[in-house]
């Protein structure tokens, strides 16, 4: 699967977080997380993450497009750092990605990564939102 990468206007400006109506950031735990997230928008891209495991061992499994059916990208180990669930996934092809998951306002999922190919070149990943 090929991916290309740009850096969103959403990234840049640093995001949409989940907020409370005082505007302070909300805590999340990685239960807030679980679930089958599906891709909101035009297909492409990652198209369906699956968040689960425990509190203390979350995981994250990936999908992204492909044809004729969606392309198993594995599954890591997350951790929550506070405002995120991350998690870092190396494919066969020697890609590091870190993913950075965030819940939105409306309770849905937005997926920011960062990508190093194997010869060190660095790439953004354009934010995708996801709905349960």
């Amino acid at each position: 699967m090929t991916m290309h990468y740009t850096r969103s206007s959403e990234e840049v400006a640093g995001g949409d977080s989940k907020a409370t109506p005082e505007g302070s950031p909300a805590i999340t735990t990685p239960a807030d997380y679980f679930g089958v997230w599906n891709k909101s928008g035009p297909r492409g891209g990652y198209v369906k993450v699956i968040i689960s495991g425990g509190p203390e061992k979350p995981r994250v499994h990936i999908w992204g497009a492909c044809n004729p059916q969606d392309c198993d990208q594995g599954e890591e180990d997350a951790f929550l750092d506070g405002s995120a669930l991350t998690s870092t996934f190396q494919t066969r092809e020697g890609y590091v990605i870190k993913y950075r998951f965030t819940l939105d306002q409306n309770g849905n999922l937005q997926l920011n990564c960062h990508s190093v190919n194997p010869n060190g070149k660095e790439f953004d990943c354009v934010v995708m939102s996801y709905t349960r």
